[in-house]
C-alpha cells in the first residue's frame, strides 16, 4: 500500500463560498479520477483528513505510482472541479500498520512546496534525496551580507542574498523556516539601533519581521521580501549616515593619532572602537580623507621617523620599532619608497644641509 495525500489548495481562498457538501463532491470526483487513471489498482480507499484534503490509500505492485499519471490526474481534477491541487506521495507501506508512516511521509513531502511551488506532485523519496544533507546555517554569507548592507552596496548585497537563499534551498522546509526565524531575529538585533522598522511593519500589519516572513507560503516570496528589506535598511542608513559620518571620521583620526606608534593598530581595531564594520569604516575613511587607512597611518609613522632621524641618535631599528614597524627591513623599504633614500642616507643628507645653512 501507498498513501497519496491530496490538498485542494484553491478552497482556502474560496472557503466562504463553498459548502461542506461541495467540498465532499470535489473529493469524490478526485477519488473517481484516481480510480480511472490507475485502473490496475483495484483496491483503493478514500479517507478524509481535513476540510481541504483527503488521503487515498492505494494498493500497488512493486513499481512506484507513475508521476506522469499523477500529474494527469491533477490536471483533469482541476479542469473538472475548478480547484487547484497538489499531491504528496508517501513511501511504500508493507503492512497496514505502516500506513500511518506513509501518510506522514506524504504530508512531509507536500511541505516541500514551500521551496518549489511549481510542481503538482511531491514524492517523499524524491524530496528526501534532495534535502537529505545535514543542515548548516550559512553564517558566513549572512555576515558578508550585513557588511555589504552597511557600506550601502546594493548590488553586492543582492548577489550575496541570492547565494544565501540558494544555500537554504537544499534543506528540509522545517530547517529552512528555522533558519529564516534566526536570520530575521539577527537582522533586528544587528540593525535595530540604526534602522526604524516601524513603517515596514505597519505597512504589513505585523509587529516583527518574522511575523511578515512566516505568512509567505513560498520561499521565492520570502526571498523577494528580503530584497525589499535590504533596500529598506540601506535607505534608512543612507538617510541617517550623513549626519554622523563627519563625527565618526573625526573620532577615528583622534584614535589613530593616539595609537599610530603601536604595531597592533589596525582597521579592525579602529572599526571596533567606533562600533562599525571594517568595510564601512574603510569606505567612510577613504571617502572623507582621500587616502586609505593604511596610507594615513604610514604617513604619520614616516613623518615621525623623519623627526626622530633628525633630532635623536637612535639607530634605524630603534626608530622603526618606536613608530610601529617591528620589521626594520620593511621600515627601510617603506621609507625609501616615500623619500627616495634610506633612513641613514636621509639623516646624513639633511644633517649636512642644516650644517651648511648660514
Amino acid at each position: 500500500m501507498r498513501t497519496l495525500t491530496v490538498v485542494l489548495e484553491d478552497s482556502l481562498q474560496r472557503e466562504g463560498n463553498v459548502t461542506d457538501t461541495g467540498i465532499r463532491l470535489v473529493k469524490d470526483t478526485v477519488f473517481e479520477l484516481a480510480r480511472r487513471i490507475f485502473p490496475e489498482r483495484d483496491e483503493m480507499e478514500k479517507v478524509d483528513v481535513g476540510r481541504q484534503s483527503l488521503a487515498i490509500l492505494m494498493r500497488e505492485p512493486e513499481d512506484h505510482p507513475s508521476i506522469h499519471r499523477l500529474n494527469r490526474m491533477v490536471q483533469q481534477a482541476e479542469r473538472v472541479t475548478g480547484f487547484q491541487m497538489k499531491i504528496g506521495v508517501g513511501g511504500r507501506a508493507e503492512s497496514i500498520g505502516e500506513l500511518g508512516r506513509s501518510f506522514e511521509e506524504a504530508r512531509a513531502a507536500l511541505e516541500y512546496s514551500f521551496v518549489d511551488n511549481r510542481r503538482t506532485v511531491y514524492d517523499f523519496e524524491g524530496v528526501r534525496a534532495v534535502t537529505g544533507t545535514p543542515f548548516r546555517y550559512p553564517a558566513k554569507l549572512e555576515r558578508a551580507l550585513f557588511d555589504a548592507v552597511k557600506v550601502n552596496d546594493r548590488k553586492e548585497a543582492r548577489r550575496i542574498l541570492g547565494e544565501w537563499f540558494e544555500a537554504l534551498r537544499g534543506n528540509a522546509p522545517a530547517d529552512i523556516r528555522a533558519a529564516l526565524r534566526q536570520s530575521v531575529t539577527t537582522i533586528e538585533h544587528e540593525f535595530g539601533t540604526m534602522t526604524d522598522f516601524t513603517p515596514l511593519l505597519m505597512d504589513r500589519g505585523e509587529d516583527s519581521l518574522y511575523g511578515i516572513v512566516q505568512r509567505f507560503a513560498e520561499l521565492e516570496r520570502v526571498e523577494a521580501f528580503y530584497g525589499e528589506l535590504v533596500d529598506f535598511i540601506i535607505g534608512q542608513l543612507q538617510t541617517n549616515r550623513h549626519q554622523d559620518r563627519g563625527e565618526l571620521v573625526k573620532t577615528a583620526c583622534g584614535f589613530i593619532r593616539n595609537h599610530y606608534r603601536s604595531s597592533g593598530l589596525s582597521a579592525e581595531l579602529v572599526a571596533s572602537e567606533l562600533d562599525i564594520s571594517v568595510p564601512y569604516f574603510s569606505k567612510l575613511f577613504n571617502e572623507a580623507m582621500g587616502v586609505s587607512f593604511t596610507q594615513y597611518v604610514t604617513d604619520l609613522r614616516l613623518y615621525d621617523a623623519e623627526q626622530l632621524l633628525l633630532t635623536t641618535t637612535l639607530n634605524v631599528k630603534e626608530i622603526g620599532e618606536r613608530i610601529g614597524f617591528q620589521n626594520s627591513s620593511y621600515f627601510i623599504t617603506v621609507f625609501k619608497k616615500k623619500n627616495g633614500t634610506s633612513p641613514n642616507q636621509f639623516r646624513k643628507l639633511n644633517k649636512a644641509g642644516r650644517t651648511a645653512e648660514p
